[in-house]
């Protein structure tokens, strides 16, 4: 059975379900209720010891003259046995129990008024004539007027205020589950904003890369295209959209490269002629000011910087000078710049290459400021050995 609040179910349906411990040692509790959900009268009895529970649904048709009067009845709550019932309802089957068969011993019968219909709920209670049913099994002192009159005043007060409390906490639980939806619905909106910011922001970045294909194309005399995988692809951009030219530019010569000596006015700019490794996250020290962060991040990104722009300016069949490869920088930089940057960066650059001897292949074999600092670097520690 699937767990769930005490509360939200029927007030009466709960008292039954927990009837060994309202009332231990009563014979059997019969509860006769409207229920909203269904709009019809329902019946429940449950039965036997604690350890050994019961319920069955009770056949309340052949009774609905009677529960009816019951149910009209202004009065807290009565007293009942077989004798003082005008009635006699037999079961109609095995499934099918009556309501008010077997009524040998004392019934106390309680009535909570029911907000829906207006009308009473009626709990029926099943004692013995003694006290046994309070915990005092060899008792034989029969009930009293008295002694009815405080149970039944105290079991109403019990569980009246009960059913007061269950509706507080249902107006609680209803609370929250608003709240919950309105919090869920505002949720939903933002991710739904999100994805149409998104959108709109990877549409924004196809848009500007469709304008530096159209300026390549003019510079080259040659008409590229972008592919839609492309498109898709530059959409998934999350780095600085300065660097979007650069991007551009060496899809096209990458493309240019693999279509060499090809006859060909058109060329399609693929997925995998773009490569966004290089650029898809903003470099530490543009994010921060200072030397903030990792102590290689700025050298790192001057060493990649240069070594894309090499790669460029060998893909335009440039020569690989200092001036070359400043103008082929996303942010051109003048050859004077490229050697104070290195001269400045010279121990920590050293270093990198020492540690990631795989990287930046084309700047340390082919771009000379770079070699002339390899060299100067081999020579002081000959000098020193």
């Amino acid at each position: 059975m699937i767990r769930q609040f005490t509360f939200s179910e029927n007030n009466l349906e709960s008292f039954i379900r927990h009837a060994h411990h309202w009332v231990p040692g009563i014979d059997k509790m019969i509860a006769v209720y409207y229920d909203e959900k269904t709009d019809s009268m329902q019946g429940r009895l449950v039965s036997g010891t604690a350890a050994e529970r019961k319920t069955e649904v009770l056949n309340v048709l052949d009774s609905r003259d009677v529960t009816g009067r019951m149910r009209i009845d202004q009065s807290r709550f009565n007293w009942y046995n077989r004798d003082d019932l005008p009635f006699d309802l037999e079961k109609k089957s095995r499934r099918e129990a009556s309501i008010f068969s077997e009524l040998d011993n004392i019934v106390l019968l309680l009535r909570f008024r029911n907000t829906s219909d207006k009308l009473n709920d009626l709990l029926f209670i099943y004692f013995n004539r003694n006290f046994g049913s309070f915990g005092l099994s060899n008792a034989t002192k029969r009930l009293s007027t008295d002694n009815k009159q405080i149970i039944a005043t105290l079991l109403y007060n019990s569980f009246n205020t009960q059913i007061y409390q269950n509706k507080q906490d249902r107006e609680v639980l209803q609370n929250i589950r608003s709240h919950t939806n309105a919090l869920m619905g505002e949720v939903e909106k933002l991710k739904r904003d999100l994805q149409r910011t998104r959108s709109d922001y990877g549409e924004s970045l196809v848009n500007l890369c469709m304008e530096y294909i159209r300026t390549f194309s003019t510079e080259n005399n040659r008409n590229y295209l972008l592919g839609e995988e492309a498109k898709n692809k530059i959409k998934t951009f999350k780095g600085n959209i300065k660097y979007l030219s650069a991007i551009i530019r060496e899809s096209i010569i990458f493309a240019e490269n693999i279509h060499a000596g090809d006859d060909f006015d058109e060329i399609l700019i693929k997925d995998y002629h773009i490569n966004l490794d290089n650029y898809d996250t903003e470099s530490v020290d543009e994010k921060q000011s200072g030397e903030t962060g990792d102590k290689y991040t700025r050298t790192t990104h001057l060493l990649d910087k240069l070594e894309n722009a090499a790669r460029t300016v060998i893909g335009r069949r440039q020569s690989l000078t200092s001036g070359n490869v400043g103008e082929a920088c996303p942010t051109p930089i003048t050859a004077p710049a490229i050697t104070d940057a290195l001269k400045k960066h010279r121990n920590k650059i050293l270093h990198l290459f020492n540690a990631y001897p795989e990287k930046w292949e084309i700047i340390r074999r082919e771009f000379r400021p770079v070699r002339n600092l390899i060299v100067s670097a081999e020579q002081e520690k000959f000098k020193s050995a």
